[in-house]
């Protein structure tokens, strides 16, 4: 029943959610109060995407703290969490993943339950992992071993085939990758951010999410300064924000290009499992955090016109030598007979997923793809619209198998071995820190 007709109000205004709120309370007071904002957020950036109000398309974290405190609607849960609205958050949790197994999206979800209470126990550790990490980013050893812990964390929104990031990392994962660099200071903050979550949902493809995220630098490197810039109007942690303001600096201040030895594009004939080699320079392999391989096939007899098929992370480094070999065997995927570009996304030890570029009714979107165990020869999760270009929000929902769409249809991804002969060109790609 529609109580009030108020128009098309602009959901990216503080005063709509404020106004929003204030009048809950008003005309329905009760003892607790619930506030569910549904959409995907962009971490620092914000929150929602209202297609319809084009001059302010979302809220910023300033704006929704700026509605709830406007409206005091949420201070008696925060200041005294219950049982029973841990119970009530749970519910919630897990009625969502109960709702993406039925439509077939629960292998790439997460949800947490949070304390608010313990928030600023959180906080506090971070500050003080932070002040011990500040100290050392300086030093280019120590930044290296700062930025291969963050890259391997689990990230959220992250870079799809058609780009854009949100840069948002997990923020237990990424303390729990420098456990051996700051023992003390990263137990504590894994053990207030465990506090801090009393349920979560995980998924396959997200099995390092532990509740919650920060905004770490680390993909949209060609945003990273006004995105910092936009995170400093959020009010968190003015500590925080410098160790992220060195950091950048410290990243984009470094532009030589990694030296390379020599290159040997036919290392080892048919038979080999390694085709492509290089040889990186003694002084610069310390340097590399992360290595891709591009792969592209000609598309004429000229060899003029190239198809690339995509980015893989199946190669290894020799940290004596420098030597670093691809795992090509000379196959690639197909799609209903198709080749197609295909990305990598998340290579971990029991799974990896890919994305590949694609047009659904003319929309363009990434077809999401999954590798492991259970799934040895691919399987597709579905398409995504990706991040929009504009606002930066991630889409918030799975296009999944539809039966008219052949598409979406299970494939075994393999192709002939001849594949090995057509190979004019690889790439090779080095991320630094």
């Amino acid at each position: 029943m529609v109580k009030n007709d108020l128009g098309n109000r602009s959901m990216g205004k503080q005063s709509t959610l404020q106004d929003f709120l204030i009048w809950g309370v008003k005309n329905y007071p009760a003892n607790k109060y619930a506030v569910i904002l549904w959409d995907h957020g962009v971490g620092a950036k914000g929150f929602g995407y209202d297609e319809n109000n084009l001059s302010d398309l979302s809220l910023s974290i300033k704006e929704i703290n700026g509605a709830l405190k406007a409206a005091s609607a949420l201070q008696a849960l925060n200041k005294k969490p219950t049982a029973t609205g841990a119970e009530f958050g749970k519910a919630i949790a897990v009625g969502y993943k109960q709702q993406a197994a039925t439509e077939g999206t629960d292998s790439q979800i997460t949800l947490s339950v949070v304390d608010l209470s313990k928030v600023n126990a959180v906080n506090t550790a971070l500050e003080n992992f932070i002040k011990k990490a500040s100290n050392d980013i300086k030093n280019p050893e120590r930044i290296t071993t700062v930025s291969k812990a963050r890259i391997k964390a689990e990230a959220y929104g992250d870079a799809s085939a058609h780009g854009g990031s949100t840069d948002m990392a997990d923020i237990y994962d990424i303390a729990y990758n420098l456990k051996g660099t700051y023992p003390i200071e990263a137990d504590k903050l894994m053990k207030s951010i465990k506090a801090c979550i009393t349920y979560k949902v995980t998924s396959d493809t997200k099995p390092n999410a532990n509740g919650l995220s920060v905004y770490f630098p680390c993909q949209d490197k060609d945003n990273f300064k006004s995105n910092l810039q936009e995170y400093q109007n959020t009010g968190y942690s003015k500590s925080y924000q410098q160790f992220l303001a060195t950091y950048v600096d410290r990243i984009l201040a470094d532009k030589e290009p990694i030296k390379l030895i020599q290159s040997n594009p036919n290392a080892g004939g048919e038979d080999s499992q390694s085709v492509f080699e290089i040889q990186i320079a003694q002084d610069d392999i310390g340097k590399i955090n992360e290595l891709y391989s591009v792969l592209a096939m000609p598309c004429d007899e000229e060899g003029i016109a190239n198809m690339f098929l995509g980015m893989d992370m199946d190669v290894e480094l020799d940290p004596e030598t420098g030597i670093v070999k691809d795992n090509f065997t000379g196959y690639w995927t197909t799609l209903e007979g198709q080749f197609v570009s295909m990305y990598i996304e998340t290579a971990e030890e029991d799974y990896s997923t890919y994305t590949i570029p694609a047009k659904l009714n003319g929309e363009s979107v990434d077809i999401k793809v999954l590798y492991s165990e259970e799934y040895p020869d691919g399987v597709v999760l579905g398409a995504w619209r990706g991040i929009d270009e504009e606002t930066g929000m991630p889409d918030k929902d799975i296009i999944v198998y539809v039966r008219e769409i052949p598409l979406f249809l299970n494939t075994t991804f393999m192709v002939q071995q001849m594949m090995r002969g057509a190979m004019s060109m690889a790439m090779w790609m080095v991320k630094l820190l």
